[in-house]
């Protein structure tokens, strides 16, 4: 366990160090990737959710993993903004990459209220640029990227910004300068946990 702490705490740094100036493949206007993910909860039903599924909606998709701090002190923040935007065309996703058999001990601790997706192999890390968790993707109405952010800068207003159909003056995340790095180093937390 010191291992691994050790290991984030080290790329955390690596992070700070090295995002200035680097951009995210996804970007304010884009039409987002694909939805390719397995519901852990099923919720409203068992089908795939698709871009057309989800028109006219604003979708916030929340990147995390179970070792993540930061990831885990965010959840009680987004279980209220799903709360507050319950009655409102909004659809909060949270997508992880890790198996089932480690995401469903854990949300027995950490509860978490919104659609939780298991990514299928990488996909949806892979093709959001999601190495850098947390980190919110903002889908407006129109099914455009509105935001690519730190949960900490979803805020209610910002959500009311997006329903009204602007886009949100918002400090953008960076991207993950080693997504190779990040895959492996992933891929290496599942296969110690089995």
């Amino acid at each position: 366990m010191a291992k691994k702490t050790a290991l984030f705490i080290l790329l955390i740094l690596v992070v700070t160090v090295n995002l200035h100036g680097q951009n995210l493949p996804l970007k304010v206007g884009d039409k987002p990737p694909k939805l390719d993910f397995k519901r852990l909860k099923k919720a409203p039903s068992d089908e795939p959710l698709t871009w057309e599924r989800l028109k006219n909606q604003v979708v916030i998709i929340d990147f995390w993993a179970t070792w993540c701090p930061p990831c885990i002190k965010s959840f009680p923040h987004l279980n209220a903004l799903s709360k507050e935007f319950s009655d409102k065309p909004v659809t909060f996703l949270s997508i992880t990459y890790e198996p089932p058999n480690m995401v469903q001990p854990f949300l027995k601790k950490y509860r978490l209220d919104t659609i939780i997706g298991i990514d299928n192999d990488f996909t949806m890390f892979k093709s959001y640029g999601a190495w850098g968790i947390p980190m919110v993707v903002i889908v407006n109405q129109k099914g455009r990227i509105a935001s690519v952010i730190h949960p900490n800068y979803l805020t209610s207003e910002l959500i009311d910004e997006v329903l009204a159909g602007k886009i949100p003056q918002v400090e953008q995340a960076k991207a993950w300068p080693d997504p190779e790095g990040a895959e492996e180093y992933f891929r290496s937390l599942v296969k110690s946990e089995k």
